[in-house]
């Protein structure tokens, strides 16, 4: 709960108490204590520190391959996971093949119409967007985004940044004035269930920021460039790198 509010550095306290008391309980080779591995890499790839986030990734992945072989779904999520890992380091190729395992997995073990299928399939989406691939893009953004709706409404935060990752590729391919509507309708979802604090709607926000940037709107993303500023340093404090 603590992590999905954004509140990343209590997330942190309790997952280091959670596995301190596995590893006592059930030893370092236990998928109970891989999965607090995987959280704890989740925190930390959501304040930007991948390569610790990539060590607990392979732990965890290391004993889910050993406990549950290749075909679980928790094998599938670490390799997602990593793949978010891959995808922030530039390392699309790598990341790509990360998705494209984990959704083999995902389809088995949950079908085409499940949140975590959509998860990845958005993944997938991002990787083909920054390849300058569009239409690919968003043929899974638009897989995602009917899943999400049909499975969580269309006020989850969920759908909030499949919006904005639709609006990066309007932008890229020009269409200022439709990605500016729908990061609109992302900001209002997003604001409305987070109460305006959470690190996701400053993703929102630096969207925005560059979209109203190529339309000379510059008094406008100094708004939502300011928005961004106040939520960062809230979640992350002052001389973070999503901060400076």
């Amino acid at each position: 709960v603590l992590q999905d509010q954004g509140k990343f550095n209590d997330a942190m306290q309790q997952y280091q108490k959670a596995l301190e008391m596995k590893l006592k309980a059930y030893g370092p080779d236990h998928s109970s204590t891989a999965s607090t591995y995987h959280r704890i890499g989740d925190v930390l790839q959501d304040q930007g520190k991948s390569l610790e986030a990539m060590e607990h990734y392979q732990k965890a992945l290391g004993i889910f391959l050993e406990v549950h072989g290749t075909e679980h779904s928790s094998t599938a999520d670490i390799y997602h996971s990593i793949g978010n890992v891959l995808c922030s380091q530039g390392k699309y190729k790598e990341a790509m093949q990360h998705y494209q395992t984990a959704l083999k997995i995902k389809l088995k073990a949950y079908g085409p119409s499940h949140t975590n299928a959509a998860l990845t399939y958005q993944k997938i989406g991002e990787v083909l967007q920054h390849q300058g691939i569009h239409e690919e893009a968003s043929d899974r953004f638009q897989q995602a985004l009917a899943i999400f709706r049909e499975n969580l409404g269309e006020n989850h935060p969920r759908i909030a940044m499949v919006y904005n990752s639709i609006a990066k590729d309007l932008a890229q391919k020009g269409n200022h004035d439709a990605a500016e509507d729908l990061l609109n309708k992302a900001f209002e979802i997003q604001w409305m269930n987070s109460r305006g604090d959470h690190p996701d709607l400053a993703k929102i926000c630096i969207t925005m920021v560059d979209v109203l940037k190529s339309q000379s709107k510059f008094h406008d993303a100094a708004e939502f460039s300011d928005t961004a500023l106040t939520i960062r340093s809230k979640a992350f404090g002052e001389g973070h790198p999503f901060v400076d």
